[in-house]
């Protein structure tokens, strides 16, 4: 047995050698640190999976809402003039016309109808078209959801939405009589096709706010679909799949389309919104086309013009991500 004096000596040692090490590996923590986050720092392969979301301003979109209610309400107290009503009924019967599928000559003698109708409010009070559009855009949106909740197309909604439903089921957007464009998009929409038909789309009074187009186009990016034309060769191809390789040459095929879809998308929101990085999203929607070479050359571009900030360690992912992947295609 030790005795107490020695016992005292021992346990000062211990002491002192603990506390050396754990000196020493304190002494250690920011290299292990270091070495962590500057692995975690380090670029990756990692293939882009989406493309950058514009940047909306909420309370800016709640205002204009807001407006856009004020208005329909104020239609509902006050009488609009004739020739603006003629307006809204050309649009109704072309709607109605498109929605029923008639033939060519009944459709152009409804569009007649409703240029002449517009031809004959030259010079009308621009709020009160603006004020008709918000009162047939909260009857479309009344109308879309009476659908959803009934799954059954109302003359309502043929008269305000035409064939809305049937574009949107065939482009996948809507599933089950569940339309997945939220209220936003729904209203930011209907005011573009609004605007079409009665030939207003050029006046600025009538288009749409910045952050109503962000809002758009963050849905098209979000839900992004082949084109047309994409489409039909698509379900021929998925027809006539009967084996793994050619259900692989399905998929890649529809990834190129969604990419060549999404460069559209995105090469009509660049010039409307100076602060989205188009060229990212550009380099994205390349790397779904397969073409790898561009979408690094994209990536590469960027990094030299932006060699610090916010997107930096996550372009440098993509650009090894596409490196490599154009690499694998060469062999």
């Amino acid at each position: 047995m030790k005795s107490p004096k020695l016992h005292g000596v021992l346990a000062r040692r211990l002491g002192t050698g603990l506390r050396s090490l754990t000196g020493q590996a304190l002494a250690l923590v920011p290299f292990v640190v270091g070495l962590l986050f500057g692995g975690l720092a380090l670029p990756r392969s990692v293939p882009p999976d989406e493309l950058p979301m514009p940047a909306m301003d909420g309370r800016v979109l709640s205002k204009i809402v807001a407006d856009d209610d004020a208005r329909a309400a104020r239609v509902r107290t006050t009488s609009l003039s004739s020739p603006v009503r003629a307006v809204g009924s050309g649009f109704r019967a072309f709607n109605v016309a498109e929605a029923h599928h008639e033939d060519e000559a009944t459709i152009s003698k409804t569009r007649d109808e409703s240029y002449r109708a517009i031809l004959a409010t030259t010079g009308a009070d621009t709020e009160a078209l603006l004020d008709l559009r918000a009162f047939q855009m909260t009857a479309f949106l009344e109308a879309l959801r009476s659908f959803e909740r009934t799954g059954t197309v109302s003359d309502a909604l043929e008269e305000y939405g035409g064939t809305f439903v049937d574009r949107m089921t065939k482009v996948g957007w809507c599933e089950r009589h569940r339309v997945v464009m939220p209220d936003l998009v729904r209203r930011a929409a209907f005011k573009l096709t609004w605007n079409r038909a009665v030939l207003v789309d050029g006046n600025p009074r009538f288009g749409l706010a910045l952050d109503e187009t962000r809002a758009l186009y963050a849905f098209y990016f979000a839900h992004p679909h082949p084109s047309e034309a994409d489409r039909t060769r698509l379900e021929a191809m998925t027809r006539g799949a009967r084996d793994a390789a050619a259900c692989q040459r399905v998929d890649e095929a529809a990834q190129r389309a969604i990419g060549s879809w999404l460069l559209g998308k995105i090469g009509e929101l660049g010039p409307l919104d100076p602060t989205y990085p188009a060229p990212l999203a550009r380099a994205a929607a390349l790397y779904m086309t397969r073409d790898f070479s561009a979408a690094a050359a994209g990536y590469e571009a960027w990094l030299q013009a932006h060699p610090n900030g916010s997107w930096t360690l996550r372009v440098q992912n993509h650009l090894r991500a596409a490196l490599l992947a154009a690499e694998r295609a060469m062999e």
